[in-house]
C-alpha cells in the first residue's frame, strides 16, 4: 500500500495580519516560512475552511496582509481565523520481503470503523499520531513542487494530486460543518494506484479556533473513490 502524510504541524492566528493601530503594520503568524507548503484557513464561528498551496507561504500571507489592510479590516474582524500549514510526505508500496509481496489491503492496523463513503477510518485521536509500522513504509514517493499548477507526488509510478486529496479529506472524511471555498477540487477523489492508499493528516493545536492537536488516518482502496 502507498502512504501519504499531511503534516500541518504549524498553526497560528490570522488576527495579527490587521494593523493594531494607526501607523502600525500588521504581522504574519509566527514561524511562517519563506518555503513551499499547503495550508488550511479555518473560521471558528461558522466552520468555513479554505485549503491552498503556495511555493512560498510567507509571500502568500504577506499578500493577504496587504489585502486585509487595504480593506480596512481590524484585528477584531479576524479574531476567529486560524491557519495551519506544513508539508506532505509520501511513500511507495513496500517492496516484497523474502519473496512475499506487500498486502494489497491494510492488514497491519486494526480498523476502528467500518468502511463508508469510499474510505475506512484506521485511527484518529488527539495529539501526535503514533508511528506507522515499518511494513507500511516503502521507498519515498516523488518530490512535490508546491508552486506548480497541480501539486502532485508520485506513488508507485503514478501521479497523485495531494492538494485535491487534502481538500476532499476535510470535506468527506472529517465531515465538519461549514463550507470549503476551493472551487477547483470539490468533486470526489479517486485513488489512481493499484494498491490501497493510506492517508494521514496531522495538525497542531490552534487555540484561537479552539482546535487541539490531533491526527486522523483513513484507507482508500485501490482505484477507490471517496
Amino acid at each position: 500500500m502507498g502512504y501519504i502524510n499531511f503534516d500541518l504541524s504549524n498553526a497560528g492566528s490570522l488576527h495579527t495580519l490587521a494593523s493594531p493601530g494607526p501607523n502600525i503594520a500588521g504581522t504574519l503568524p509566527a514561524g511562517i516560512p519563506a518555503a513551499g507548503g499547503l495550508y488550511l484557513i479555518h473560521h471558528s464561528t461558522n466552520d468555513n475552511r479554505y485549503i491552498g498551496k503556495s511555493g512560498n507561504l510567507r509571500q502568500r500571507f504577506e499578500g493577504r496582509m496587504l489585502t486585509v489592510n487595504e480593506f480596512g479590516l481590524s484585528q477584531a474582524n479576524l479574531a476567529n481565523l486560524g491557519v495551519f500549514w506544513g508539508e506532505v510526505d509520501s511513500w511507495n508500496t513496500p517492496a516484497p520481503v523474502m519473496g512475499v509481496a506487500a498486502p494489497l489491503v491494510n492488514t497491519l492496523i486494526p480498523p476502528v470503523a467500518p468502511a463508508a463513503l469510499g474510505f475506512q477510518v484506521i485511527r484518529n485521536g488527539n495529539g501526535a499520531a503514533p508511528p506507522m509500522p515499518n511494513a507500511v513504509i516503502g521507498t519515498p514517493g516523488g518530490p512535490i513542487d508546491y508552486g506548480a499548477a497541480q501539486v502532485t507526488t508520485t506513488i508507485d509510478g503514478i501521479d497523485v494530486n495531494v492538494e485535491a486529496l487534502l481538500i476532499r479529506f476535510f470535506r468527506q472524511a472529517i465531515g465538519v460543518g461549514g463550507s470549503i471555498t476551493n472551487g477547483v477540487y470539490m468533486g470526489p477523489f479517486t485513488n489512481p494506484t493499484n494498491h490501497e492508499l493510506i492517508v494521514q493528516v496531522e495538525w497542531a493545536a490552534c487555540p484561537v479556533v479552539n482546535i487541539p492537536a490531533a491526527h486522523y488516518c483513513i484507507s482508500i482502496p485501490a482505484h477507490g473513490q471517496f
